[in-house]
C-alpha cells in the first residue's frame, strides 16, 4: 500500500512539475521547439546538455545572458535513476580499463611467446639440418669403408 502512496505522490510531483513547465512556456514568447531556441537578440541558442546532479543553471549566452531549460526539471525519482546509472556507467569504464589492461598485458605476453615460438623453430630447423648433415655423413663414411674395404680385397687378392 505504501507503493501506491509512494507512486501517486511521484506522479502528482511529476504532474505539477510538468503543469508549471508548460504554464511558464506559454507565457513565455521563446520558440521551444529543440535546436530552434532563441535568446532577447533574436539570435538561436545553442542547445546544451547539463548532466550535473546540481540544479545550478549552466553559464547563460555572453551577449545578453540568455538561459532558459529546454526540458522540464526532473522529479527526484528520474534523478536518482540517472544518478544510478552514471555510477554504473563509471563502474563500467573503469571495468574497461581495466581489461584494456589485461588485454595489453596478454598482448605483450603472446608477442613474447611468439618470439620464443620463433627461436625454438629457428632451432628446430638447425637440429634437422645438423641430422640431414649426420646422415649425409653417415653415407659418406660408410662410402668410404666399402671403398676401402674393395682396396684392401683387391691388394691383397
Amino acid at each position: 500500500m505504501s507503493t501506491s502512496k509512494s507512486s501517486s505522490a511521484s506522479n502528482a510531483s511529476v504532474n505539477n512539475s510538468l503543469k508549471s513547465y508548460k504554464s511558464y512556456r506559454n507565457a513565455s514568447s521563446v520558440d521551444y521547439r529543440y535546436g530552434n531556441m532563441k535568446c532577447k537578440c533574436d539570435i538561436v541558442s545553442p542547445l546544451q546538455e547539463a548532466w550535473k546532479e546540481t540544479t545550478q543553471d549552466p553559464d547563460p549566452m555572453k551577449k545578453c545572458n540568455f538561459f532558459l531549460w529546454a526540458d522540464p526539471p526532473y522529479t527526484d525519482r528520474a534523478r536518482e535513476v540517472i544518478h544510478g546509472l552514471k555510477e554504473k556507467l563509471k563502474m563500467k569504464d573503469v571495468e574497461v580499463q581495466k581489461l584494456k589492461e589485461e588485454l595489453s598485458f596478454v598482448e605483450r605476453k603472446m608477442l613474447v611467446i611468439d618470439e620464443e615460438r620463433v627461436t625454438i623453430k629457428k632451432k628446430m630447423d638447425e637440429a634437422a639440418a645438423m641430422v640431414k648433415e649426420k646422415a649425409h655423413l653417415r653415407t659418406k663414411k660408410m662410402l668410404c669403408f666399402i671403398i676401402l674395404v674393395c682396396c684392401v680385397l683387391i691388394l691383397f687378392k
